[in-house]
C-alpha cells in the first residue's frame, strides 16, 4: 500500500506543511475564493516552490449556505459549485469535500423526510458538476 499523508491547513502554512514532510495540503476553497489575483499567484508560486499541491480541497460550498430548509436556492448552489469546481480543477485537486456540517443540520420545524430529499437533490446537483 502506498499511503499518502496530507494535512488540512490554511494557505499561510504551505511551507510549514512541506517542511514537515506532508505529501499534499488540503486547502479550504472558501479561503482561496476570497483571495485577490496577486494572493492567488503568490499561493501558486509557494506551492510550486515547495512541491506541495492541493490534491484535496474542502469548503465545496460557501460558509453558511443553506442546503436544507426553506431558504434553499438551487440557482445559488449551482453558481457556488461552478466557482468551487473551477477553482478546484485549477488547483489540480482530485477530491472535493462537502464539509458544511452546520448547513447539513436539519433546521427546527423542518420535516426530516423533506430534509433528506433536499440532501438527495444536493447530491444530484453536485454529481452534475463533478
Amino acid at each position: 500500500m502506498n499511503a499518502r499523508i496530507g494535512v488540512c491547513a490554511p494557505v499561510d502554512r504551505i511551507e510549514s506543511a512541506a517542511r514537515a514532510g506532508f505529501d499534499y495540503i488540503e486547502l479550504n476553497l472558501n479561503e482561496v475564493l476570497n483571495m485577490d489575483i496577486d494572493a492567488y499567484r503568490a499561493m501558486a508560486d509557494q506551492m510550486e516552490k515547495c512541491d506541495l499541491y492541493a490534491e484535496v480541497v474542502c469548503g465545496m460550498l460557501p460558509d453558511g449556505m443553506e442546503i436544507i430548509g426553506g431558504g434553499v436556492s438551487a440557482q445559488e448552489i449551482h453558481r457556488a459549485l461552478d466557482r468551487s469546481f473551477e477553482t478546484a480543477r485549477a488547483l489540480g485537486a482530485e477530491i472535493i469535500l462537502l464539509d458544511c456540517a452546520a448547513s447539513r443540520k436539519i433546521p427546527r420545524g423542518c420535516d426530516p423526510a423533506a430534509a433528506w430529499r433536499q440532501m438527495g437533490n444536493l447530491i444530484r446537483i453536485v454529481q452534475g458538476h463533478a
